[in-house]
């Protein structure tokens, strides 16, 4: 075994695919048409992250903050961090972005160009 694991890639070895399957391991990688869009799951999250917005929350002194304020900081910091890293996932593997050889192709069947 390398000196060097992956998570991912120590699940594998253990037998647990599943969980090794949903951090997508190279050879467990799979999209190739009907995939699952990382793009509606980013704004769905960015947008249940706005209700938990604290206006002003850096500016607030510690020993003012009360504990709704800081529970709902820490849900608008969580739910950010979800949507943020949804986004990323979006960057990397959905086709609606133009530097994705898929959206290349569509957009050439699309203007007549084979």
């Amino acid at each position: 075994m390398p000196a060097t694991v992956s998570l991912a890639q120590a699940l594998a070895l253990l037998g647990m695919q599943e969980l090794a399957q949903g951090l997508l391991l190279p050879e467990y990688k799979n999209f190739k048409g009907g995939d699952i869009m990382y793009l509606g799951p980013a704004f769905l999250f960015g947008a249940f992250a706005c209700l938990f917005f604290v206006p002003g929350f850096l500016d607030i002194p510690l020993g003012t903050l009360t504990v709704r304020q800081m529970i709902s900081e820490t849900m608008f910091s969580l739910f950010m961090l979800i949507s943020l890293a949804a986004f990323a996932r979006s960057v990397e593997f959905d086709p609606v972005w133009p530097w994705r050889p898929e959206f290349r192709r569509l957009l050439q069947r699309l203007l007549r160009r084979t």
